[in-house]
């Protein structure tokens, strides 16, 4: 949310010069946001691929040394 008011107010000026690049500059920002989405989705909510993952144990404050 830090880059909003930055991104809107460089599509607005893009947008005063230039339809089109505005558009595509808003275009990137959606597509770049949904891959985010996407990656984190992946990440953190994603099922195992490797097999040498699988045996692993999740980090807990009874395992971090407290």
């Amino acid at each position: 949310m830090n880059g909003f008011i930055g991104e809107f107010t460089i599509l607005i000026g893009a947008f005063n010069r230039s339809t089109l690049w505005a558009v595509l500059g808003a275009t990137g920002i959606v597509l770049g946001a949904a891959y985010m989405l996407w990656m984190y989705q992946q990440v953190f909510f994603g099922e195992l691929r490797g097999e040498e993952n699988k045996g692993l144990k999740d980090l807990n404050l009874a395992s971090s040394g407290r």
